[in-house]
């Protein structure tokens, strides 16, 4: 493990894994990373594998780069590694996972920071993203002296907020834990179905609780495709996806955003995780096993949900009432 820089420590590292920055998603991961570095007071932040463009870009930013993380035999890093490479290169006492197209703005440090002074021990930060179809290069966002213009990150807020989508409590794109909470992770497939689900899970089982930051953290996801891993199908039920479900066992082992148990308010108040999406995600994970012991025989009688929504968008719906 790497020594920390002690008399200069940052307050946040993030780390993250980009993938080969071709196409849109060089414009993307560039926004995100970007963003990243953008940060003040200055996070540490820590690029993770050797895919294209990934050195380059963490030179131009300035930020750190490791090469070196296993990966499954399609090429995807793998959860253990590298969580076990970002918990070890970071100098602050909390960590940050984040996806390599989440922009992330100062609001998260503040609700961070909030949690350091409240919460005392272990604990797991999440938050919804909001979807913007951004094809803005951030990059440009500077003033005659090359430096971040200071009215960026607000203004994407502001466009997030009136035309972005808050997505569901299903998507979890970040995690903030303080350095060394996960050690021993199972060898998911990141950027596949069910590690983040199983994550959260396995912090909740812990007795670790587990804060929802939506309402204080604006993490916004940038329109794309899944050409990075081929196509929808692939990224969703190929080999790697298999993988990471064989890890999971089965539904019990899954919790989301829903399932919080504090809930930290745009404010910065910490409280109980109330109101409908809660109790509704407790509700469903009841459900849970239920769903598993009935699964062959609701695909045998097409009442599946993939098919379920499709004959749900086959059904002509009445137009929307004038009054």
């Amino acid at each position: 493990m790497p020594e920390r820089d002690v008399t200069n420590r940052p307050e946040l590292t993030i780390f993250g894994t980009p993938k080969p920055f071709r196409g849109i998603f060089d414009r993307i991961q560039r926004n995100a990373a970007w963003s990243w570095a953008q940060l003040q007071p200055r996070a540490e932040v820590v690029l993770i594998g050797d895919d294209e463009g990934t050195a380059d870009v963490s030179r131009a930013l300035g930020v750190r780069h490791v090469p070196n993380v296993a990966r499954s035999p399609k090429n995807v890093p793998l959860l253990d590694d590298l969580w076990a490479i970002g918990q070890g290169e970071a100098n602050a006492d909390t960590c940050l996972f984040v996806n390599a197209d989440i922009i992330l703005t100062d609001d998260v440090l503040a609700a961070l920071a909030t949690l350091r002074a409240t919460v005392d021990g272990p604990h797991l930060a999440i938050g919804q993203r909001w979807d913007l179809a951004l094809d803005d290069d951030l990059s440009t966002a500077v003033d005659g002296a090359g430096v971040a213009s200071s009215s960026w990150a607000g203004d994407l807020r502001a466009r997030a907020h009136r035309d972005g989508r808050l997505n569901s409590p299903l998507w979890v794109d970040w995690f903030a834990f303080p350095r060394g909470q996960y050690a021993d992770l199972p060898s998911f497939v990141v950027g596949r179905p069910g590690y983040d689900h199983w994550l959260v899970w396995h912090t909740l089982s812990r007795g670790i609780p587990v804060i929802d930051a939506t309402d204080a953290v604006t993490a916004v996801h940038q329109h794309h495709d899944y050409s990075h891993g081929g196509d929808h199908k692939t990224v969703w039920f190929g080999d790697d996806a298999l993988h990471n479900r064989s890890l999971i066992g089965d539904r019990s082992h899954m919790r989301h955003i829903g399932h919080a148990d504090l809930q930290l308010h745009a404010d910065l108040t910490l409280e109980p995780a109330r109101g409908t999406k809660y109790a509704l995600s407790r509700a469903h994970s009841r459900l849970g096993p239920v769903l598993e012991r009935t699964a062959d025989i609701r695909h045998r009688y097409g009442l599946d949900a993939e098919r379920l929504k499709a004959i749900g968008s086959r059904v002509r719906r009445p137009k929307a009432s004038t009054r």
